[in-house]
C-alpha cells in the first residue's frame, strides 16, 4: 500500500493594520515630561542669568569711601594750599593728624603750586 502526500503551500495574507494608537495614560506621560523638561529648562536658565547678576555685583571696581564720595588718587596744589588745609578737605570730621603724617610720608613736608599731591 502506497500512500502519496502532496503538499502545497497557501499563500500567507497578513492583513496590514495600522499601529495601535498609544494610551491615553502614556500621552499625559509624555506631555508631563515634557512640562517637567522646560520647568528645568527655565531653572537653569534662571540660575545662570542670576548668577551673572551676582557675579558682576560681587566684583568690586574701586573701594569707597563709607561716606559714598569717590575721593581722586591725586589733587594739584594750588598757591596758598597747605597739608593741613587738603587733609581737612578730605576727611572734615575724621583724624587730620594722621592724615597730615601720611601726607607727609607720600609728597614731603614741603609743597608748591601746581605739584600732584598723592592722596592715601
Amino acid at each position: 500500500m502506497a500512500l502519496a502526500v502532496h503538499y502545497q503551500p497557501r499563500p500567507v495574507t497578513v492583513p496590514l493594520t495600522r499601529p495601535l494608537p498609544r494610551p491615553a495614560a502614556a500621552r499625559q506621560r509624555t506631555q508631563r515630561t515634557y512640562a517637567r523638561r522646560r520647568a528645568v529648562v527655565a531653572a537653569l536658565v534662571g540660575l545662570v542669568i542670576g548668577g551673572g547678576f551676582f557675579a558682576r555685583s560681587a566684583v568690586a571696581e574701586k573701594p569707597r569711601p563709607a561716606g559714598g564720595i569717590e575721593m581722586p588718587r591725586t589733587i594739584t596744589a594750588v598757591q596758598g594750599d597747605t597739608l593741613w588745609a587738603i587733609a581737612h578737605r578730605l576727611a572734615p570730621q575724621g583724624n587730620v593728624v594722621d592724615l597730615v603724617d601720611r601726607l607727609v610720608e607720600l609728597n614731603g613736608d614741603q609743597i608748591v603750586p601746581g605739584q600732584q599731591i598723592r592722596i592715601p
